[in-house]
């Protein structure tokens, strides 16, 4: 099997982004995408809803399995962004 490069590998020694572009980047992006358009966001009306998809998917399971499926991945989701 032949490896065939599409981009630069990273190098060691290659210059980095400084925290000042970082930032001058984000600015950057922030005037094509202030924070107060999120705001204006609308799910698409062909979207399903959320619980529904959960309820589906628990159909044919013993329901304290169901129920404790859902305690765990609360747990875990809580674990993961430090607030549980």
């Amino acid at each position: 099997m032949e490896l065939v490069a599409t981009q630069k590998m990273p190098s060691a020694f290659a210059p980095h982004v400084t925290r000042a572009e970082l930032y001058a980047a984000g600015e950057q992006l922030r005037k094509t995408c202030p924070r107060s358009s999120h705001a204006d966001w609308k799910p698409s009306k062909t979207r399903p809803d959320p619980v529904s998809l959960i309820e589906e998917a628990d159909k044919g399971r013993i329901p304290q399995a169901a129920r404790q499926k859902r305690i765990e991945v609360m747990v875990d989701r809580g674990e993961r962004h430090g607030s549980a």
